[in-house]
């Protein structure tokens, strides 16, 4: 009986995400006054993205239970890091969703947890090690969660073939504030694993040291730098308590912004948008990601993942200083294509990780550490990079980009020690390039 309820409320939230994305559509829909023909395609346009995201899940659910069940550590490993890739995708094509993605949370921290912890589990079983009983209990949890969601969704298809998100709309109550979005909530916690995995500490311990004894701002000076930020009516939510103490923002007709109440940076940001002929090229939005990140954050960024889909760019921003890029501090952002503006920002994982580690110096030359990677591999070139690395720690690496034949590589040797620690591959699609 509580298993069907709990299956009952999971589903509720999943019908409400999508009634938020009808609100959200409904706003632009009003304000473009979009033709007949332009509502088709922007509801093409998000359904491909439910079904998108539909399948990942399914993929994610499929990989797991096989996980779970395998013995031997080479395949462990195989499939580990499949759920790893699959993790990834699901976290892009949930961010490019318009949903009300603070309240579903917890579906954002398993994802994110999924990806961390079998990209951890992956690189333990290729040095060799097995996995403990702990981490199997802890594997069979996060499946009965991902299969959770993934028959919520697969139950939602059906209703999909007939259900249009711009004929279901309420506007008075979403001006309002009284529509299906105050009900939206994710009552499911994210699973707390104990593991050490790269970006854990960030996840489950966080440390914002970045943010302490900078001054404390009020709501109203908060409210001046929202305004300053974005373009639309600025509304005071509340305040939240915890480790990030943040004032919450409405901006514009369905925006979400949180602030943090000790220096005022963006946390999340998340605005609506209507997918549009795409305008700009992805160097546009990359110049508009690292203007509105470098002015922010006071820091200077690079451009290290790139995306684009649905008339935006998805642009993922590290610090670069001194030479050195710190993957350990990302930040994320969402660019429309058509206009420039960012309609999307995530900043925990910088301000998490942002000061937390000590700088260090190399101690392997570049000449010495290329001896490390395949002869057949001729840099286009060398850089150093703070890499995550297991138990929430960076390492100094050096970061060799090259290609054998047509495949493009990523090679991270420690600076250090000269020894190889990881290898990504590079995968250029027309949208942009991705590593796996």
């Amino acid at each position: 009986m509580e298993q069907a309820k709990r299956a009952g409320t999971a589903h509720k939230i999943w019908i409400a995400a999508l009634a938020v994305l009808s609100a959200a559509l409904l706003a632009t829909t009003l304000f473009f006054a979009l033709r007949p023909a332009d509502q088709t395609a922007m509801e093409n346009a998000y359904q491909a993205r439910f079904y998108e995201l539909s399948d990942t899940v399914d993929g994610l659910e499929i990989k797991l239970s096989k996980l779970v069940v395998a013995s031997h550590p080479v395949l462990q490993a195989e499939l580990a890091n499949g759920v790893w890739r699959e993790s990834n995708v699901a976290a892009s094509v949930l961010s490019a969703l318009p949903i009300d993605h603070h309240s579903i949370e917890s579906t954002y921290s398993l994802v994110n947890i999924l990806g961390d912890y079998s990209h951890t589990l992956a690189g333990k079983l290729q040095a060799g090690n097995v996995l403990t009983e702990q981490e199997k209990t802890e594997l069979d949890g996060l499946y009965l969660r991902t299969a959770k969601v993934a028959d919520e969704l697969r139950g939602l298809q059906a209703e999909m073939s007939t259900y249009r998100f711009v004929d279901h709309l309420d506007y008075e109550k979403v001006a309002a504030g009284d529509g299906l979005s105050g009900k939206l909530s994710a009552d499911d916690e994210a699973p707390k694993l104990v593991y050490d995995g790269p970006f854990s500490d960030a996840l489950l311990h966080p440390d914002y040291s970045f943010t302490e004894g900078q001054q404390e701002w009020d709501a109203e000076r908060a409210a001046r730098r929202a305004a300053e930020l974005f373009e639309g009516e600025i509304s005071y939510l509340g305040a939240t308590a915890g480790d990030l103490p943040c004032y919450e923002f409405s901006v514009g007709e369905a925006g979400y912004l949180q602030l943090t109440t000790r220096g005022g940076y963006v946390v999340t940001y998340d605005a609506p948008y209507r997918a549009r002929q795409a305008e700009l090229q992805a160097d546009d939005a990359v110049q508009a990601a690292k203007r509105f990140a470098e002015a922010h954050y006071g820091v200077s960024f690079e451009c290290v993942w790139l995306s684009t889909a649905g008339g935006t760019a998805v642009v993922e921003l590290a610090p670069n200083e001194n030479g050195t890029v710190y993957y350990n501090e990302l930040v994320k952002l969402n660019v429309d294509l058509t206009s420039g503006d960012v309609v999307g920002a995530d900043g925990l994982t910088f301000l998490s990780n942002r000061g937390k580690h000590a700088t260090v110096s190399p101690e392997t030359t570049r000449s010495t550490a290329i001896k490390s990677i395949d002869s057949r591999l001729s840099p286009e070139y060398v850089r150093l990079a703070m890499i995550p690395r297991p138990g929430g720690n960076a390492m100094l690496a050096y970061e060799f980009r090259g290609a054998i034949s047509d495949r493009g590589y990523l090679i991270y040797v420690d600076a250090i020690t000269g020894e190889e620690l990881d290898i990504l591959r590079i995968v250029e699609t027309a949208e942009g390039w991705l590593v796996a």
